[in-house]
């Protein structure tokens, strides 16, 4: 078998070497091909299939199917519900057991960017990404800080110190990766707060996103830092919700008991308690999707475009083989001649030779070497000196010929010059073989 494929692949070289042109077109057109095709799945899996880098992310749960923005108040008519209260997701984190983490993050931070500089240095402040987020949102995600600490349940306390964490990014990208940053003093929209500690390298954040966050604090310093006086409002929407789940919970139970909190929730606000809203709170639910890959706003917005792109890739690079397949097929392939009735003419039953022929249906073709099935050329004299081969028939596909046509070789033989051979008429069928 060695053998066998050394030969073949001596063979292919002599064919390409022979045809220069086709052999360098053939392998730019591939190059090409795979490089293109390389580069967009490359974008495709960063941007639509891969997961955050976090601890076991296909336990990661997100309450919700849709990525509203960013605070939102009033009934869903449809009832599907992605944003919440404050309210409603302490209620959620205190009455399902069955998360072991359950944590909140602002939807819409990308809107609100805040004003940070370092307290003792000479740089100006600046405007920078930052995400408020639950005291237990790392630990959700199962991170471990780079330096210093994360944030922790005491610190999304009212009254508690500010703290933040500032991300992996940040710290290189702002202050080369200085030490002295954890356990320094940052001044906030112009209130201190403390950097506890560095996010883990290569967490940008739980969604995907042109501007990640570079600071990330607890949402109970959001109504001093931010000003924003819907954080304990009842009635405002502006949370996402991603929980770790136990093992052995089963999704249909608890996305019911979830949709039955949350119209309890809803049912004590304003928006409720109105005869509109009454009737649209029977309808309140929610949708489990998986959190592993975090708030998708980004794929949701580029899916279809992507999708598109790599359709188009694929039917390019798909003709692209095809043509290429055709031209190595139907120029110098490798096809296998069965004798069936002349045998006793001398002929061998089995040849395998080198043909030359069009890739154009119905076209003709010359065979241009015989080899006999023992590997040996044929010598004048004894078995088949070269054949014609007629209805040879080539497609892009795949080049094939089962019977359309009978091909009958002539030859010289057996010192007779000129000579044909009887029983020649038994040479029926080529198939043409497909390229190794």
């Amino acid at each position: 078998m060695v053998a066998t494929l050394i030969q073949d692949v001596r063979y292919a070289l002599r064919q390409l070497r022979k045809t220069p042109g086709f052999t360098a077109t053939a392998v730019l057109t591939l190059a090409l091909g795979i490089g293109a095709n390389a580069a967009i799945f490359t974008l495709v899996n960063a941007v639509l299939m891969k997961d955050l880098p976090v601890a076991d992310p296909r336990t990661l749960l997100r309450i919700g199917d849709n990525n509203d923005c960013c605070v939102d108040g009033g009934a869903q008519e449809n009832g599907d519900y992605t944003l919440f209260p404050t309210e409603t997701y302490l209620l959620l984190k205190k009455n399902v057991p069955e998360f072991e983490e359950l944590a909140a993050m602002q939807a819409g931070f990308g809107f609100r960017p805040i004003i940070a500089r370092r307290d003792g240095s000479h740089e100006g402040a600046r405007s920078v990404m930052g995400e408020f987020v639950s005291g237990n949102y790392f630990r959700t995600f199962g991170l471990r800080p780079h330096a210093g600490r994360l944030l922790s349940d005491l610190d999304d306390l009212v009254g508690a110190p500010m703290v933040a964490v500032m991300s992996y990014e940040a710290w290189q990208r702002d202050y080369l990766g200085d030490g002295s940053v954890v356990g320094s003093t940052f001044w906030v929209n112009t209130k201190a707060v403390t950097i506890a500690g560095i996010a883990p390298e290569g967490f940008y954040g739980d969604r995907l996103s042109s501007t990640p966050p570079d600071l990330y604090l607890p949402i109970e310093t959001m109504p001093v830092l931010a000003n924003a006086p819907y954080v304990h409002d009842p009635g405002a929407r502006w949370l996402y919700l991603v929980g770790r789940v136990k093992p052995g919970v089963h999704m249909v139970p608890l996305q019911e008991k979830l949709s039955a909190l949350v119209r309890q929730s809803f049912a004590e606000t304003k928006t409720f308690s109105l005869a509109q809203g009454k009737a649209l709170l029977t309808k309140a639910h929610v949708v489990l999707t998986p959190g592993g890959a975090g708030i998708q706003e980004l794929q949701e917005a580029y899916a279809s475009n992507l999708h598109l792109l790599m359709t188009i890739s694929g039917l390019i690079t798909d003709r692209e083989r095809r043509a290429g397949l055709a031209e190595w097929n139907c120029g110098v392939g490798r096809s296998v001649c069965r004798n069936a009735d002349a045998a006793d003419a001398g002929i061998p039953r089995s040849a395998e030779y080198s043909h030359s022929c069009r890739p154009v249906d119905g076209g003709t073709g010359v065979c241009l070497r015989t080899v006999a099935a023992d590997g040996h050329p044929f010598r004048r004299g004894t078995g088949l000196d070269y054949c014609a081969i007629s209805a040879c028939r080539c497609s892009a596909e795949r080049s094939t010929d089962e019977g359309d046509g009978y091909f009958a070789p002539t030859a010289r033989a057996g010192g007779v010059a000129g000579g044909t051979l009887a029983g020649a008429v038994g040479w029926r069928r080529i198939v043409f073989a497909e390229p190794e």
